[in-house]
């Protein structure tokens, strides 16, 4: 699943906190989290399937996201290879907590 699927536009996205956000990247971290997930340029990757060209603002509000994710130890950067990251042990908890709650949470 990407974050389109959770989030339909880049308008939606930049409304939501950046709390909300936050856990719906998480939730698209978590559901690939068997492959290698490189940090550098995550913010990017996650805008691909919007349909308009990647807005500054909206790179912003990701990477904002991602850093409150990173702050709050949901996400942090594989011991094995810095330049990937992976779902803590509270990131995953945080996932199964918010399951289903997200679609209107935090506008």
């Amino acid at each position: 699943m990407s974050l389109i699927d959770h989030v339909k536009t880049e308008d939606e996205l930049l409304e939501l906190k950046v709390q909300v956000l936050a856990m719906h990247l998480l939730t698209c971290i978590e559901e690939h989290a068997s492959a290698p997930i490189k940090r550098q340029g995550l913010a990017a990757r996650f805008l691909r399937d919007y349909p308009r060209n990647k807005t500054p603002d909206s790179l912003y509000a990701i990477e904002e996201a991602l850093m409150y994710l990173e702050r709050e130890m949901l996400i942090g950067a594989d011991p094995t290879a810095p330049e990937l990251i992976f779902v803590t042990r509270s990131g995953k908890k945080a996932v199964k907590e918010a399951n289903g709650s997200l679609s209107l949470a935090g506008r």
